[in-house]
């Protein structure tokens, strides 16, 4: 996992979901938040579109370097439709992007709830990251990844944590989104159902986490 060790990596992944979404409320239904009608076709787009405007208007700890912009976008992106429910079917006369749609309805935002469906997949993607690591270190996997997993209860707090990292990366590149990092995230950042007190992502820990996992399937070689 290179790209976490990065320490401008370490700041965006960080500090980006340390930002309040209550700064980024419109002024009402029907004000676009660009004071202008345009088209775009992305959440994405608009979210690009939104930073690249009010970048120097972000607060210093959650501003980007420019040349991450992309990357920042894809990030922001992806972390509010995962994070957030919002309707579809929400229009918005003044400006029908998505990304204007969505914001004009921020004070109706709702945390989504990953259902057990969710976890099965967040499950699923532990595995696809522990299959993963051990081909890129040439590491011959358990043949039942699934039973390693379960049987190393010490490493869950370290898996979520590297899987997370390792999608987290993937959804710098493209703005996926999917209940799954949900589960993930709540794994790391959560505790008895409450968000943890000053948590923050970061690229150090993650490289730890993966180190730790990578000494116990080494262990494990037959």
């Amino acid at each position: 996992m290179t790209a976490p060790t990065n320490a401008k990596w370490g700041k965006i992944l960080g500090r980006l979901l340390t930002y309040k979404l209550t700064k980024l409320k419109a002024k009402s239904k029907k004000t676009p938040l660009f004071d202008e009608v345009h088209q775009i076709v992305s959440f994405y787009d608009g979210c690009l579109a939104w930073v690249t405007r009010h970048y120097d208007s972000l607060p210093l700890d959650s501003r980007p370097d420019k040349v991450d912009l992309e990357s920042f976008a894809h990030l922001q992106a992806s972390y509010l439709q995962t994070s957030f429910e919002f309707s579809d079917k929400i229009k918005v006369a003044s400006c029908p992007c998505p990304f204007c749609c969505f914001f004009t309805e921020v004070s109706g935002f709702k945390l989504r709830k990953p259902d057990q469906k969710a976890k099965a997949y967040a499950h699923t993607e532990k595995i696809r990251y522990l299959t993963t690591l051990c081909e890129e270190e040439n590491i011959t996997p358990p043949p039942d990844m699934g039973a390693w997993l379960a049987a190393n209860p010490d490493l869950v707090y370290a898996i979520s944590y590297a899987t997370y990292g390792r999608a987290l990366i993937r959804r710098s590149q493209f703005s996926g989104k999917g209940e799954e990092v949900l589960v993930l995230w709540r794994e790391i950042a959560w505790e008895e159902n409450h968000p943890k007190r000053d948590f923050n992502l970061s690229a150090r820990e993650m490289v730890t986490a993966e180190n730790q996992i990578l000494k116990k399937l080494k262990a494990s070689q037959p």
